[in-house]
This record gives structure tokens, sequence and C-alpha cells, in this order.
């Protein structure tokens, strides 16, 4: 024994001191696990580069939103959901319950685990080129900036097909350029321990008739023209750029040899979103789109399989997209994105849950392993709960993704109560490290709307 050891006089201690010191250490031990104090699995403040991004350390956990149209500006809005934003103000209703979960507690999304609840919603933002690739070195920045350990980006709107597009300088993913660019952006994701989904989208009767050459519908009941007293009714009531007469001359009512077909380019661009290497697919059901338009009686006035009073029969389109695509891909990797009280380009019907809760419980009969539902919420009053118990009533691990005008209060208030997760639309556009920022309780930028739609890196990457 070294000498300043052995110089040391010999106390005993007693057991019972022993027992009581044991003890308290496994109970500081214990404490310090349940410690209520946010953290993203090691998410630290670390140090701020030269344009004031946060970055973040994470450990590592291993785990498996137009849309980016959710987001076009509108003038009673300030910025209309195509599909995936959070700029309709909303309150959800809220119960006493207190789930005890929290933003940053880990969560499954089917086979999609995830570190943290804060989801990147879809979000358009009119980046991609006449082809509908990203523009080089934009995309794979623009999503890399927004990606973060466990954290889920649903990306914009993709289109399936070009026919079933008809809005400028947007992606899609049903060629070999594009899958190659998305891949590139995945991989840039992934290495950040990112998961990231890709949005299938097709546009049906609000398509711009200048960019394709036909309009495809559920039925012949054009948009109704913009104007004061309906600014929403048109996708960009700004340039006014639907003309009724044009947009009539294009519309067809889809035959079922076209219902066919469009069922396929949804199979096709599942399996191309696989090898462009996404956690999984979302299927875009909401905001006024092909398939919200087959399941809402606004949009909808057949009287075959596809159509008429039953909501059995206007969700049919939707199952028959579902089952092809988990033919190529585990229903496990497949969200399903709707919008039961959004009164965007023409939609709600009088009584939405009278066809909303049939077709969830529909679809959870027929694929319960489903991923996740994501559920954008109305107004004042309009109550998601049904469609809640629904998911939890049927769905095996199904997760529920809220979107809605949530500031970081209002999110961790929704998901203690309610469980779940939430998405976050402009508030990612403005601030790429939005996870890192609401888990240090760090102010949030402001967006700047000037920059939602244009084609440059300003208000994007910058």
């Amino acid at each position: 024994m070294p000498r300043y050891f052995s110089t040391l006089p010999t106390v005993p201690i007693p057991k019972t001191l022993l027992i009581v010191l044991a003890f308290s250490a496994v109970v500081l031990m214990k404490m310090s696990l349940i410690s209520p104090t946010p953290s993203l699995n090691g998410l630290i403040l670390k140090n701020v580069d030269g344009n004031g991004q946060g970055q973040a350390a994470l450990s590592s956990y291993d785990v498996d939103g137009k849309h980016d149209h959710d987001h076009k500006i509108d003038a009673n809005l300030n910025m209309k959901d195509n599909g995936d934003n959070d700029s309709v103000t909303h309150t959800e209703n809220e119960g006493e319950e207190d789930l005890g979960e929290g933003l940053f507690d880990p969560i499954r999304m089917g086979d999609i685990h995830l570190k943290h609840r804060i989801v990147m919603c879809p979000l358009t933002r009119h980046r991609a080129d006449e082809r509908g690739v990203h523009r080089k070195g934009l995309g794979e920045v623009y999503y890399e900036q927004r990606a973060s350990d466990g954290g889920l980006i649903i990306t914009e709107g993709t289109v399936v097909a070009h026919e079933a597009g008809g809005e400028a300088n947007v992606p899609g993913i049903y060629s070999a350029e594009q899958v190659d660019g998305w891949k590139s952006m995945t991989d840039k994701v992934h290495a950040k321990g990112g998961k990231i989904v890709c949005q299938l989208w097709a546009l049906g009767r609000v398509a711009d008739p200048s960019l394709v050459d036909i309009v495809y519908a559920p039925s012949k009941i054009p948009l109704i023209p913009p104007s004061p007293d309906n600014p929403s009714s048109a996708p960009d009531s700004e340039s006014g750029k639907f003309e009724k007469s044009k947009a009539e001359s294009k519309l067809k009512e889809m035959t079922q040899k076209d219902i066919d077909r469009f069922v396929a380019h949804f199979k096709q661009a599942a399996r191309n979103a696989v090898k462009a290497g996404f956690d999984g697919i979302e299927v875009h059901a909401a905001n006024g789109y092909l398939i919200d338009q087959f399941i809402q009686t606004n949009s909808n006035n057949r009287t075959d399989a596809y159509g008429g009073p039953s909501p059995l029969h206007r969700i049919q389109f939707l199952l028959d997209i579902l089952e092809s695509v988990s033919a190529v891909i585990p229903i496990s990797r497949v969200g399903l994105r709707i919008s039961p009280y959004s009164d965007f380009q023409g939609m709600r019907m009088v009584r939405p849950l009278d066809t909303f809760v049939p077709l969830l419980e529909e679809v959870l009969t027929r694929y319960p392993d489903l991923a996740y539902v994501h559920i954008i919420k109305g107004g004042e009053g309009d109550d998601i709960q049904p469609l809640r118990n629904v998911v939890s009533d049927l769905g095996r691990g199904t997760g529920v993704i809220v979107a809605g005008e949530y500031t970081p209060d209002k999110a961790r208030r929704v998901v203690r109560e309610k469980g779940g997760a939430v998405g976050f639309g402009r508030y990612f556009i403005s601030n790429p490290d939005l996870p890192f920022r609401i888990a240090n309780n760090l102010p949030l930028n402001e967006w700047d709307e000037d920059t939602f739609y244009t084609t440059e890196a300003e208000g994007y990457t910058e």
C-alpha cells in the first residue's frame, strides 16, 4: 500500500450506515432516470454556426405534409394548407387526463420508431425543375438542415405520375431522375439519424389545366372560381390562374380504366420510394386533392361503386390505393393524411365525422398495422377525438399525428393529454433546427411568406 494510504487511521463503519448509504445511492439513481427535464436523448446546446443555427449532439437509439402544398398563401389564413401545414388556427378538444407523455419521449409509428414527437409536415416549396426533379444542391441541403436524430420528416407533396400532376415546380417520383434525386436527399437525412417518408400525391380537379392535357376528377364538378366571399376555393386565389371555362373544358370524370391506371401509379410510386431509400410513404387523402375529392360529396356525385351516399363507396378509391401500395411496401410503413374539417379548395361536408369515422374504421379493420393517421384539425369546436378513438380501438401500433397552428406550448399540452405526435409546418421553414430549439427553450424565428414559393435559395436553405 502506498505510504500516503498507510498512514491513515482505520475507522470501522457500522453496517447500518453502509445500508443507508447504499439505499440512498439507489434512490438518487432512480430519480435521475425519471427527471422531468425535457431532453432529446442527449440533445444539448452545443455550438451555434454563423447562420445562427444550433448544432445538436444526439445520442443513438436504433429505430427505424401539397404537403408542401399544404402551405399556400391565402388572404384569410395566411397560408393555405394543401395537406401539410400548420397554417389554420385550431383548438383540439382537450380532456383532463394527463398521459404523462412528452414531446421528447420516443414513439412508435408502425415500424417507424422515433426518438421525439416533433414532425415536419409536408411543405410545398416549388423548388423543383420542369422535370419534377429537385434542383441540385437545394433539396439535399433543405432536408438535411431539417433532419434530427430520430425525428420524422414528411416530404412535400410528390406527384405519382405526370398525368396526376398539374402544378409547376413540384417534385415527382415516377422517373429515374426523380428517384435518384430523392435518394441523395434520403441519404442526407439518414446520415443525421433522421427518418423520412414520401407523401404521394395526385391533384385531381385542382390541377392547372395549362399544365396537363386532361384534368381527372371523380365527377365533373369544377372548382368554384375564387371570389371575395370564397377566397380559398381555388389553389391560388391571388393569381386566379384557374379560369373556370378552361378548367371545365379539360375536366374528365374518371372511368374505371382511369381509376385502375391511377391506382397503378400509386403502386409504382411506392415502389420507387423504396428504391429512393425512404422509410415509408404517406398517402395524401386531404385538402381537396384527388383522393379527398372521391371521399367527399362536395366533389363526388358518382352513382357507381366509387360514389353515392354511402361513405364506404366513396372511400373505395382510397382502399384500392392502400391495397396496391401495401403489395410493395409493408403497411406498417404507410401513413394516411386526412382533413375532415378543411374547407380548402371547396371541401368540407356538413357532417364530416359521418364519413371520416367510417373511413378510419374500414381502413384500420383492413389494415390494423397502418403506420399512422395524420389528421389536419379544424376550427373551434371541431372534434377529432372520435377519430383518435378509432385509431386507439382498431390500430396495432398505429400512431396519430395532428397538424394545426401549434406553438411549442400547445404541442406539449396536446401530447401530454392526448399522446401521439405533432406536425409543424411554417416553423420548420424559418427554424430548420426546430426540435433543438424547442428542447432548449430557444426563441423561434418568424417566417417570411415572400420566400415560400420562389425558385431561389433565400428563405429555403438560407
